[in-house]
């Protein structure tokens, strides 16, 4: 890597350093150009607070590019004809507890494209099956992955499957369940497995491991205090499918390889396209 400053290192330095409305407190940046990385470098810190300085080691949540690798699991189980996204979701699970007819109608392939009419999240729901503003307000009954098939009994879909996109945790959460209910394998071992080792991802792991070494998240607020509050994005148990991966900026950049085609024994060309 050329030691010469870059016009992306003067931009990230000023972003992070200089910028009067910069609004991040901390990150890593890194940027490959399709043969090497030319840019790799942290910023800021990992810590408001106590002002502990951002490194590349440094790990954050994955959030929902998890989505990603449960999806790339999802395609690889079709391929070995355990499952078929066009078939309707009650083939996997049981669904008969449903307030909602219409929830018999959702395929595994309304869950990945976020066509399901499934919430945001189950936060979006109260205990009678009422939306709620807040998607990531804790839901006490949502404990266990099992818990998603209990789920149906309160939820009323927000439009027909297949009808519109919405965005929707719990429509992945449930296809990680069917794919840990046909596989055998829970799907953070099938990604641990099949997907950060091949890459030598070994800076990634689930949420539920508290992994060292984290760098808190933020949102920016009105603070006399700070400026900043400390935003929690835990995603375990039945939405670790969903949002749970721990990862670094290097260990996704990784990831690219997949989808410039170059991990077939990751994901097949027919998946890629």
């Amino acid at each position: 890597m050329s030691l010469e400053r870059s016009p992306m290192e003067t931009w990230a330095g000023y972003q992070f350093n200089q910028a009067p409305d910069n609004f991040i407190p901390g990150a890593q940046v890194v940027i490959h150009d399709g043969k090497e990385i030319v840019h790799e470098r942290a910023y800021g810190v990992a810590d408001v607070e106590t002002q502990e300085p951002m490194t590349l080691e440094h790990k954050f949540p994955f959030g929902s590019a998890t989505k990603t690798l449960t999806i790339i699991e999802l395609n690889r189980a079709e391929e070995e004809g355990r499952l078929c996204r066009k078939v309707p979701l009650g083939d996997f699970i049981d669904v008969s507890s449903a307030i909602d007819p219409r929830v018999g109608d959702i395929t595994l392939e309304h869950l990945t494209e976020h066509t399901s009419g499934l919430p945001v999240s189950p936060g979006h729901l109260d205990g009678e099956g009422v939306y709620r503003p807040h998607p990531y307000r804790p839901h006490p009954g949502l404990l266990e992955e099992a818990d998603l098939e209990g789920l149906m009994s309160e939820v009323t879909l927000k439009a027909n499957p297949g009808e519109r996109r919405g965005y929707s945790n719990v429509g992945i959460a449930l296809a990680g369940y069917v794919l840990k209910k046909v596989t055998g394998t829970p799907v953070e071992e099938l990604i641990r497995r099949n997907i950060l080792v091949p890459l030598e991802m070994n800076h990634s792991s689930f949420d539920k491991d508290c992994p060292e070494n984290l760098a808190k998240t933020y949102r920016k607020v009105l603070s006399r205090k700070l400026g900043y509050q400390v935003c929690e994005l835990t995603m375990t148990g039945a939405l670790l499918p969903s949002s749970g991966l721990i990862s670094t900026a290097s260990d996704l950049i990784r990831l690219a390889e997949v989808f410039r085609g170059e991990r077939p024994d990751i994901l097949s060309a027919e998946g890629l396209h």
